[in-house]
């Protein structure tokens, strides 16, 4: 639909009809004056209406897909370990060394459920648990260590093939950034 001054053009091709028959001009005549001072790069642009606000807060957001494999990307998890852990009283550099000696990779099922095989400091854990995605926001609920339960929480977000995550452990946030792998 074309629009001039905001309003649709076909109610202005009416109000100018309806001008020249109250008082008898030549319609024809009326439109080649009104073309003159109309600007062809509005008359001839389209310009859609916009958008309501509820219906753009009712579309539905396309769903992440985060099943598959991930791992830690120990130079994104640096970057943030040196950014955000002298803040919080805790010695990066002593927290970067161990976790350059970790090996810690997700696998995220379809069903709800992970794995993690985590390796550091010379010893080896298997954890189980599940996850909840929504919107880009996600959170890993550990339920067992090595086949014993054990409650743990990873939280964050998720944007393309990274995974944004924190671990809270007493009054630290230790940044995890996971990478998808598969």
């Amino acid at each position: 639909m074309k629009y001039f001054g905001g309003l649709p053009v076909w109610t202005i091709v009416i109000a100018a009809s309806m001008t020249c028959f109250a008082v008898g001009c030549d319609l024809g005549t009326y439109s080649a004056r009104t073309q003159e001072t109309i600007d062809p790069n509005i008359a001839n642009s389209v310009v859609a209406a916009p958008e309501p606000e509820e219906k753009k807060k009712a579309r539905p957001q396309p769903k992440l897909n985060v099943t598959g494999k991930w791992e830690l990307d120990f130079e994104a998890t640096k970057v943030e370990c040196l950014a955000k852990l002298p803040g919080q009283g805790v010695d990066a550099a002593k927290t970067i060394s161990n976790l350059q000696e970790m090996v810690l990779e997700f696998d995220l099922e379809s069903d709800g459920s992970f794995t993690c095989e985590e390796s550091a400091m010379g010893q080896d854990n298997e954890i189980e648990g599940n996850w909840v995605l929504n919107g880009n926001k996600i959170r890993l609920n550990q339920t067992h260590n090595n086949g014993a339960e054990e409650r743990d929480q990873l939280t964050g977000t998720v944007e393309g093939k990274t995974m944004n995550l924190v671990k809270k452990q007493d009054k630290v946030s230790l940044p995890i950034m996971l990478r998808r792998i598969e």
